[in-house]
C-alpha cells in the first residue's frame, strides 16, 4: 500500500482543511497528516513520498519571526537528505494581497527540496491566477507552478476543481 505524508502548517485553519481535503481524495492510499510542529527528521525519513502544505504568510502569520513554525522546520531539516523521495507542494496565498509574491513560500521550499535531492512532482499551471509576481513559478517554465497554489481568500469557489486537477497530476507522478 502507498504511504504518503502530509505535512502541514498552520494547524486548525485553511491549511489543515486541504489536508484533509487531499487525504479524502485518496481513497485506499494510507495517508498520515503530519503537522510541521511534530514532524522532525526520523518522521520525515520514514515516508518516500511527502507533501508539504503551508500557508502564505499575512499580518497574522509573520515570516520573519524567528520563532515562526516554518522557519523553525526549515531549519531542522535544512541538511536532510531527500534523494529517492518524490515530493509535492500546496500553499494557500492571497492573490490580491500578494500581487507581487503570491505563494513565494513554496518556491522556497521547492528550492531546498530540489537542493538536498529531492524529485519535485505536481506542478500546476498558472493559468487562471491573478498575480504580476510568485518565487513559485518553474524557472524553466514560468507558466507553471512548483505546486498547487490555493487561494481560499478571494476564490474558494476554484478549489475543488484545482485539488480534482492536481489529484490528477499527482496521480500520474506521485501514486
Amino acid at each position: 500500500m502507498q504511504k504518503i505524508a502530509i505535512v502541514y502548517a498552520p494547524m486548525a485553519g485553511k491549511t489543515e482543511i486541504i489536508a484533509n481535503r487531499l487525504k479524502e481524495l485518496f481513497p485506499g492510499v494510507e495517508i498520515k497528516l503530519i503537522p510541521v510542529k511534530i514532524a522532525d527528521r526520523d518522521l520525515l525519513m520514514a515516508y518516500d513520498k511527502i507533501i508539504f502544505g503551508m500557508g502564505h504568510p499575512n499580518e497574522e502569520f509573520d515570516w520573519n519571526n524567528p520563532f515562526n513554525t516554518w522557519r523553525l522546520f526549515l531549519k531542522q531539516i535544512e541538511f536532510l537528505n531527500f534523494s529517492g523521495k518524490k515530493v509535492a507542494l500546496y500553499c494557500l496565498g492571497n492573490q490580491q494581497a500578494n500581487k507581487k509574491d503570491f505563494v513565494s513560500l513554496m518556491g522556497e521550499m521547492a528550492e531546498l527540496i530540489s537542493q538536498r535531492g529531492g524529485k519535485l512532482v505536481g506542478n500546476f499551471p498558472n493559468e487562471g491566477f491573478d498575480f504580476q509576481a510568485s518565487d513559485a513559478l518553474n524557472n524553466e517554465n514560468q507558466a507553471s507552478f512548483c505546486g498547487l497554489p490555493l487561494d481560499e481568500d478571494t476564490e474558494p469557489h476554484l478549489t475543488q476543481e484545482r485539488l480534482e486537477k492536481w489529484k490528477g497530476i499527482l496521480e500520474d507522478e506521485m501514486i
